[in-house]
């Protein structure tokens, strides 16, 4: 199996108490019917238009008024302490805050709320670095746990979707199958890509990596096909693979001799990359004689940009050709480089119009609300978006930022949703872009959230595999 260089989760009377029980029984039905009933929706055959899973941000996965009454009761003693006379205290007090992590960010009072100066600067230190922890947590796997005993594949695929957010679609002739087929657990804490690997190969399914939208959808598999996890090599969140080998022998020119190598890199469907880099100088590929075969160009490198809703990219790389006594490639080494957004953050502002040329900051990210405005019928809000760093994700050929949802929050918690979006200003570190709302009378009823990555990173990703068999 090829392996990889990982870099790196009360007393009531007895007929009231029947009464109780039984309408308490009926309801966990009904909920968990309609659990049951939402994954099917999902899960339709492959002829239905998908429906992609909304990124949560870090406010949705730990709301304030749901977290645990202890995490939230430290916090807020911790807080206190942010204000202790001394010096030792306060460091205590932060170095445990940063140790409690992101799941505390929705917790932490607003630092303009602070009567002490010195803890409002400490809170935006804390909060800074919590959303830069959690905006750089795309660049793990996500893991999985599944409970001991038996479980039906469907069920795992549900649990896989509810841990991870990872959206996986079952072709029309898998649902039933799914349902009859067993697993058996535990398992503790597995990274997505392995387990998922696992799980098919046992099943005999794979997945077919280009069909539109951003669910994996998953197939039965050829008798031909080679079993998922002896080809893969995983890193974070990435899956690495070779797809084919192609000797060439060129009769006019030895500079013609080449061995290509095609790769298949995909990711978890939570993650959007932007474009993906291979420094063919970064390849070390030897063969089952020890013997190294050096890139054919060593200063080339394969570069790919990721379209919306793709879901995997082959990359092909060119080496020497091995001598005939050579069997196989031992080895082969190198480092992928993915540009991607991180996780996604929430900005908000509240009575839009009187808040205009306002700024809020997350991890890396600046949002200012520059214009509000009203139009005929439609509402206009213009924000521009800046990061700290200048990035490759800004050219103006790629299209990340369309992802990035605007809408207006109602004060019962409704969503309207933007009808319309139009960059009006594009650097190598901001881009300008103009909402619209149609139908909306008092926008100032509503409060203005805008969800965007808090980082763009770029991150280097090792990569190793083993024993591939030549042409």
């Amino acid at each position: 199996m090829n392996t990889c260089l990982l870099k790196w989760s009360r007393a009531i009377g007895s007929d009231l108490k029947i009464q109780c029980l039984i309408f308490l029984s009926v309801a966990l039905a009904l909920a968990a019917l309609g659990v049951k009933l939402a994954w099917w929706k999902d899960a339709q055959a492959a002829d239905m238009a998908p429906q992609t899973a909304p990124e949560k941000t870090i406010q949705e996965n730990t709301k304030a008024d749901h977290a645990p009454a202890d995490l939230a009761s430290r916090v807020r003693r911790l807080v206190r302490q942010l204000d202790a006379p001394q010096a030792a205290q306060r460091a205590q007090a932060e170095e445990a805050l940063l140790g409690l992590g992101p799941t505390i960010l929705p917790l932490l009072p607003d630092p303009e709320t602070q009567d002490s100066a010195e803890v409002a600067v400490t809170l935006r230190r804390i909060r800074e670095q919590l959303e830069r922890r959690w905006a750089e947590s795309v660049l793990q796997p996500s893991l999985v746990h599944l409970p001991e005993g038996q479980i039906s594949y469907w069920e795992a695929f549900q649990q896989i979707y509810q841990q991870t957010g990872n959206r996986l679609r079952l072709r029309s002739d898998l649902q039933e199958l799914s349902k009859k087929l067993r697993f058996s657990g535990p398992v503790e804490q597995k990274p997505f890509w392995p387990l998922l690997d696992q799980l098919l190969d046992q099943a005999g399914i794979t997945i077919y990596l280009y069909d539109p939208g951003e669910e994996l959808l998953l197939v039965p598999r050829s008798e031909q096909e080679q079993p998922r996890s002896q080809r893969a090599c995983y890193v974070g969140p990435l899956r690495i693979a070779p797809v084919r080998l192609t000797a060439q022998r060129d009769y006019r020119s030895r500079l013609g001799d080449q061995l290509t190598l095609v790769l298949e890199a995909a990711w978890e469907p939570r993650i959007r990359p932007v474009v993906l880099r291979l420094a063919h100088q970064t390849l070390q590929a030897t063969d089952d004689q020890g013997r190294p075969l050096p890139p054919s160009r060593p200063d080339a490198q394969t570069i790919v940009p990721v379209k919306i809703g793709q879901k995997a990219a082959e990359l092909e790389v060119r080496l020497a050709l091995p001598d005939r006594s050579a069997s196989r490639l031992e080895s082969v080494r190198g480092k992928l480089t993915v540009t991607l957004p991180g996780a996604t953050q929430r900005f908000s502002f509240k009575t839009i119009r009187s808040v205009r040329n306002q700024t809020q900051r997350r991890a890396g990210a600046t949002l200012s609300l520059q214009d509000v405005r009203k139009e005929g019928g439609l509402w206009q809000i213009e924000v521009l978006l800046r990061y700290d760093r200048p990035s490759e994700a800004f050219q103006s050929h790629y299209h990340w930022f369309y992802r990035n949802q605007a809408y207006l929050e109602s004060p019962n918690g409704q969503k309207i949703m933007s009808t319309g979006v139009e960059p009006f200003q594009h650097t190598d570190s901001q881009i300008g872009l103009r909402y619209q709302w149609e139908g909306v009378e008092e926008i100032d009823k509503y409060i203005f959230i805008y969800e965007a990555p808090g980082l763009l990173l770029t991150e280097e990703f090792p990569f190793q595999l083993e024993k591939l068999l030549l042409p």
